[in-house]
Order: structure tokens, then sequence, then C-alpha cells
């Protein structure tokens, strides 16, 4: 994916995931994850055992497709890598999961991998998992 697609992806899910509530007098920012989840947003649920949930609309927009597992491989298209890891998104129950790709040998052919927006996804995990206070000055 070329760097100003990726820029568009990021700036997209942002714009999908991210709300605030505004008005004249006095406006608020609220990034807190309570606000960017829920069944009207890109991100329906996070579960630590199971990993987050896309809407419906957001997997078709981003464009995110999933295989199921088959022969004990997936296609190299599945794979992200990240600094020294280089791993696969589980697609299960309707979650998104990342792991290692030495948990490929765990797999059953029930299992379903993402195959396609596999850097949408590890965007949409960072951006779940940061921590960070953001925030501007006026």
């Amino acid at each position: 994916m070329n760097q100003t697609l990726k820029l568009i992806t990021i700036l997209f899910l942002l714009s999908v995931v991210v709300t605030s509530f505004a008005s004249e007098e006095h406006h608020e920012h609220d990034f807190d994850n309570g606000k960017i989840i829920g069944n009207d947003k890109a991100i329906v649920a996070i579960d630590a055992e199971k990993g987050f949930k896309l809407s419906n609309e957001a997997i078709k927009t981003l464009r995110i497709k999933t295989a199921k597992f088959s022969g004990g491989q997936i296609p190299q298209s599945a794979f992200v890598t990240d600094r020294d890891r280089k791993g696969f998104y589980l697609f299960r129950e309707s979650y998104f999961k990342y792991f290692d790709e030495s948990h490929l040998k765990n797999l059953n052919s029930d299992d379903h991998v993402a195959v396609s927006g596999v850097d949408v996804l590890r965007i949409t995990e960072v951006y779940i998992n940061d921590n960070s206070e953001y925030g501007h000055g006026h």
C-alpha cells in the first residue's frame, strides 16, 4: 500500500471512529474509547480475549477481506510485519485478533484469516491500544 493511500486510509478511519460534540459557546473533546466504540461506530466492540469487532459497513468500506484457512498455509497477503514481528489477523466470531505467525499451527479448518486490508487492521489495533492524551490549544 503506497504512502498516500495509507495516509488517506488512516485519516478516513479516524474520521469514522472519532466522535466530537461541539456548540458555539463551548466544545468538549472526549477521546475516551467509550465514545469511539459502539453499535453505530466503525469499531463495534473490543474484547481482551477475542480482539476487536468492526461494523459490516467499516469492513466493506475499508475493503477488508477474509478467507478460510486451508492446507496449513495462508497467503502472503495475510501477513503484516511490524518492526521485528510478523503475524496475521484471525477472524473468528466476527472479531479480528492479531497472532504471531507461530500461531498458524493452532488454526483449524473452520478458521478465517484476513487476506486484504491487514494494514488497516494493524492501524486500527494501534489506535485502539493508544493511551496517549491528545489535545489542542484554543
